[in-house]
């Protein structure tokens, strides 16, 4: 395997992450009532409480999209 992972990565890092013993895990939370939470369900809704807000979609209707300056067809373009 050492000696093809110039031409084969993608089975090397394959091997290198089966012999990984990471785990991690999100422990319990304290919610903004002093709360414990402990529920996986409620700890990701608890993570998404306060990330939310962060994490918002932005109003697009007010961006211009710029004019075309192709006017032809793609087999005409020149790639080299």
């Amino acid at each position: 395997m050492a000696r093809k992972i110039k031409n084969d990565r993608k089975s090397f890092y394959a091997y290198v992450k089966s012999k990984s013993k990471s785990n991690v895990k999100v422990r319990s939370l304290v919610n903004e009532r002093a709360q414990l939470i402990s529920d996986a369900k409620q700890k990701a809704g608890a993570l998404h409480e306060f990330f939310g807000s962060v994490f918002t979609k932005d109003d697009d209707s007010h961006i211009r999209i710029p004019a075309s300056h192709f006017h032809g067809d793609s087999k005409d373009i020149d790639y080299s």
